[in-house]
């Protein structure tokens, strides 16, 4: 097994960087595990650096694994990253430019063209790991996709603790902490896992409150729900399904319901005909308009209306027999 160490401290620049990596070229299925740790380390690199990658870097790393920023990169490997210190930015073929703050973790796949950099402000630290093995390539496709490589961690402080005791063990004898290499791993992969999950469930409610302001704004139009959906990112189906679950009513019900709030308010306020408030509030036919009004709120727009002023009189008048 071949075993690549380097250790890199920079002091010709101020401030200097530091780089510390293990890669093991020859240890890539994991044995019964089917999961390994083939390259880990970390990397610091301080505000006010004056180029990323540090082209003294590359006789540290296998051919492959070194880049510029010009061209990108493709690895063959799963890569779990986490931005302890700093910020910067990451762009993917399938994602495109996405920020990293402290806190952060990347998941890169193999066979996707990538570039990260510090933001040359803040500088960063970045810890990863690159993975290999059937169980890794399920858990990891199981759980992530090209699309969102980036999640804010909860904890990073204790993942972090992860980190370093992988590496340690990497270092040490990743033959005999294979198991242990597994499982922390498999508990890294899961708190990121928890992270996407989170991540997936804002950006869904996101995805609907948008829905739901874009028919409060255009409740009198004709609104296309499956365009919408697919504006969205999302099937029809999934959408409907979604969209009932935040708000307890399919889309063209939520629609519908508020042209009826609005047809109440008009019918309350204003001497308007009842098919001049059909059309305003969103309806092509009286006839639909005064049906559904009916079913909803079991009377007529006139018996709304005609109930409605004789309540605004009494209370205006609390003395007036009923």
């Amino acid at each position: 097994m071949t075993k690549i160490s380097f250790m890199l401290k920079r002091s010709r620049r101020p401030p200097p960087h530091a780089v510390h990596v293990r890669y093991l070229p020859g240890y890539i299925e994991g044995g019964p595990w089917q999961m390994a740790v083939i390259n880990c380390g970390n990397e610091v690199v301080p505000a006010g650096y004056e180029e990323y990658p540090y082209r003294e870097d590359e006789a540290m790393h296998p051919s492959g694994y070194f880049y510029t920023w010009d061209k990108g990169r493709v690895l063959d490997d799963y890569q779990i990253l986490m931005a302890t210190e700093g910020r910067g930015v990451i762009e993917t073929r399938s994602a495109g430019r996405l920020r990293i703050r402290k806190g952060d973790a990347i998941i890169l796949f193999p066979g996707e063209w990538h570039r990260y950099r510090p933001d040359k402000k803040a500088g960063w630290t970045v810890w990863w790991i690159g993975l290999k093995g059937d169980h890794a390539l399920r858990l990891m496709n199981a759980f992530f996709s090209l699309e969102h490589p980036v999640f804010s961690l909860k904890d990073p402080v204790r993942i972090l603790g992860d980190y370093q005791e992988i590496e340690k063990m990497v270092n040490r004898d990743p033959e005999r902490f294979a198991g242990r290499i597994a499982a922390l791993v498999t508990g890294l992969i899961d708190e990121i896992r928890l992270a996407a999950r989170h991540w997936r469930a804002t950006a869904r409610e996101d995805l609907l409150n948008k829905a739901k302001l874009t028919l409060l704004a255009r409740s009198q139009e004709e609104v296309d729900l499956a365009a919408m959906a697919k504006d969205l990112g999302l099937s029809y189906s999934s959408f409907r399904r979604a969209f009932r679950a935040s708000t307890g009513q399919p889309p063209r019900q939520y629609l519908l319901a508020i042209r009826i709030n609005r047809a109440k308010a008009l019918l309350q306020e204003s001497g308007r005909k009842i098919g001049a408030i059909a059309s305003a509030v969103g309806f092509s036919s009286v006839h639909y308009f005064s049906r559904y009004f009916r079913e909803v709120t079991g009377m007529t727009p006139l018996e709304y209306r005609k109930k409605s002023a004789g309540m605004a009189f009494r209370s205006r008048n609390p003395s007036s027999p009923g």
